[in-house]
């Protein structure tokens, strides 16, 4: 087939995503087009939620073009079909292999409108076939897991992709085949000293301050909720000792930190309470970042069935952030926060996430800038799409029979 592969990033830099797809597709004697008018079909990959809005412009463009669509957000597969012809979901080895349309459409991880029975989602990955990719004059990046071995309860990730890890012979080749001339990035949540190289790691908390050194630019880190009665509810089992365990280590070892947050679970006066504790300092650096999201109810999660439980008033916002960096850098000067975006922004995310069908798609479109997160809140039940559920119809590889 010929495919016409949309690269929905700016600049010179080349994507790991779309150079993997241009590989899988010629490996498998298919060939790659920059004309999207020559291709008979128009792959697209959706990370996110807002990818939704180049994939209706696609369309738009390409009225009468086959559009199939994979990527992180295919899971959410009925939403992606709004405007796809057919979604793979899950991993593409297996996508790449059919010579045809209808092959494809015969795959269990392809969905189609109206396809019956249920979904496998495809956990096949042939490392062999992946290569490093040369991101920017000092950045490579190269494919060394995917999924989690924790299954904390509101995470996506680890609940839609299986736990999968690169053979550890292949990354240490990858990461010698770039010494002297930059740095190899990971793409995984794994980490360890095959991943010495990489500038930027992503650890457990509990893990970090086990550490007796750590050599790295950055370290990032899930704190998550506010107290450690929800961190272990949901999955991240610590006491709030070890978050500013942590912090100390980090000024101790020289590099900086990164903590991830949930807000809309805990009550702002929790949040409070927590940072009006961390430990005292008059350094500078080695910085300490905190970046709060707020959270979103996503399905094939634990979490997903208390999504009729949003409290609107735990969702934070700019206010909330000026005031924590006030009682934080107080305290201890190496702080800083990232500006959350406004809460209303991670209940249209939901909303959008769920629609089934272009009129509640263009009803949530329509609130894409809504800032009044109560009206948003609202439009979940008054377009229904708060009752969008099937993960019933898919067959993951943990569930019982699979």
């Amino acid at each position: 087939m010929i495919f016409y592969i949309h690269k929905n990033v700016g600049g010179t830099n080349k994507h790991y995503t779309f150079s993997l797809l241009e590989r899988l597709a010629k490996l498998n004697r298919h060939d790659v087009t920059p004309d999207p008018a020559r291709a008979e079909m128009i792959l697209v990959s959706l990370c996110d939620v807002t990818g939704l809005a180049d994939l209706e412009k696609i369309r738009h463009y390409h009225p009468d073009q086959r559009i199939a669509v994979g990527g992180h957000f295919a899971f959410y597969y009925k939403a992606c079909a709004i405007f796809a012809d057919i979604v793979n979901v899950g991993q593409g080895f297996e996508f790449f292999k059919c010579k045809n349309e209808s092959e494809m459409r015969n795959l269990d991880c392809v969905y189609y409108r109206g396809k019956p029975g249920t979904l496998t989602p495809s956990t096949l990955i042939e490392w062999e076939k992946c290569h490093v990719v040369q991101v920017n004059t000092r950045t490579f990046y190269y494919w060394g897991g995917t999924g989690c071995k924790n299954k904390c309860r509101f995470c996506f990730t680890s609940w839609t992709n299986k736990h999968q890890k690169n053979n550890e012979m292949r990354i240490k080749r990858a990461t010698a085949s770039v010494k002297g001339k930059g740095f190899l990035t990971a793409i995984s949540n794994e980490y360890g000293e095959d991943y010495r190289y990489t500038p930027v790691k992503d650890m457990m908390l509990k893990d970090f301050i086990k550490l007796k050194s750590c050599k790295t630019r950055l370290v990032r880190m899930g704190l998550e909720f506010a107290t450690p009665e929800n961190r272990k509810k949901y999955g991240k089992p610590f006491p709030d000792e070890d978050f500013y365990k942590a912090i100390v280590l980090a000024e101790r070892f020289g590099v900086e930190v990164q903590f991830f947050c949930i807000g809309g679970m805990d009550p702002r006066r929790d949040w409070y309470n927590l940072f009006s504790e961390i430990p005292w300092g008059d350094n500078v650096r080695p910085r300490v970042f905190i970046k709060f999201t707020n959270l979103e109810y996503q399905m094939f999660t634990p979490l997903f069935k208390c999504r009729h439980d949003i409290k609107t008033e735990n969702y934070l916002d700019k206010k909330f952030i000026d005031k924590m960096f006030q009682i934080s850098v107080y305290r201890n000067k190496r702080v800083r926060f990232f500006q959350c975006k406004y809460p209303a922004h991670a209940l249209w995310r939901i909303g959008t996430s769920l629609c089934i069908d272009r009129d509640q798609y263009d009803s949530m479109k329509a609130l894409s800038k809504e800032k009044d997160i109560e009206i948003v809140h609202k439009a979940l039940y008054s377009t229904k799409v708060i009752e969008t559920d099937y993960q019933d119809e898919v067959k993951f590889w943990y569930k019982k029979g699979s």
